[in-house]
C-alpha cells in the first residue's frame, strides 16, 4: 500500500511538473500590466467619449466649455444636475406640504401615494361643486350678459371671429379697458 502511494506521488508529479516549468513569472506579470493598461485605456476612452456627449449638451444650451478638461466639463454637468434634482426633491416636497395643508388632518399618518390620492379626489370633488355652482347660477350670468352685450350666450358662440372683435371694440367704448 506504501510503495503504491509514493508511485502515485511520482505519477502525478510526473504531470504537474511541465506546467511549471511552462511558467514564466515575469512574463505573467508583463501580461497582467498590458490587460491593466489596456483597461485603463478603455476607461479613459468611455470617460472621453461621456465628456464629448455632455459637451455637445452642454454647447446646445448655450454653455461653452472651450479650455475645459473633459473632468472639469464632467463635474459641472454632474454638479448641475445635482442641484437640478435637488430643486425638484425640494418643489416635490413642497408640494407633497401644500396638499397636506389642504386636506387637513385627513391626510395624517398617510404616505405620499395616498396623500395625492386623496387630493386628486378632493380637487375632483371641487371642480365638480364649482361645476354644479356654475350650472345653478348660468341662468343669471346669461341675463348679465344679455343685459351687458345685448346678446345671449347662444349668439355668441355663432359669432364669427370679426363679429367678436367688432363687439369686443363696442364694448371696450362703451366700458373702458
Amino acid at each position: 500500500m506504501k510503495t503504491l502511494s509514493v508511485l502515485l506521488v511520482l505519477v502525478s508529479l510526473h504531470f504537474v511538473m511541465p506546467a511549471y516549468a511552462d511558467w514564466d513569472e515575469a512574463a505573467e506579470k508583463r501580461e497582467q500590466a498590458a490587460r491593466e493598461r489596456a483597461a485603463a485605456a478603455e476607461k479613459a476612452q468611455q470617460r472621453r467619449a461621456y465628456a464629448d456627449g455632455i459637451r455637445g449638451e452642454m454647447k446646445r444650451d448655450g454653455i461653452d466649455t472651450r479650455g475645459k478638461s473633459d473632468e472639469q466639463v464632467i463635474r459641472e454637468f454632474e454638479a448641475a444636475n445635482k442641484r437640478r434634482a435637488d430643486a425638484a426633491n425640494q418643489a416635490r416636497a413642497k408640494g407633497m406640504d401644500d396638499m397636506r395643508r389642504a386636506l387637513g388632518k385627513e391626510a395624517d399618518g398617510k404616505s405620499d401615494d395616498e396623500v395625492m390620492a386623496l387630493y386628486s379626489a378632493k380637487s375632483q370633488r371641487d371642480a365638480a361643486a364649482v361645476m354644479r355652482q356654475t350650472e345653478a347660477n348660468r341662468p343669471q350670468i346669461e341675463a348679465g350678459v344679455k343685459e351687458m352685450t345685448g346678446k345671449s350666450m347662444e349668439q355668441l358662440m355663432n359669432m364669427s371671429d370679426e363679429e367678436l372683435e367688432k363687439l369686443g371694440t363696442q364694448m371696450e367704448r362703451k366700458y373702458g379697458r
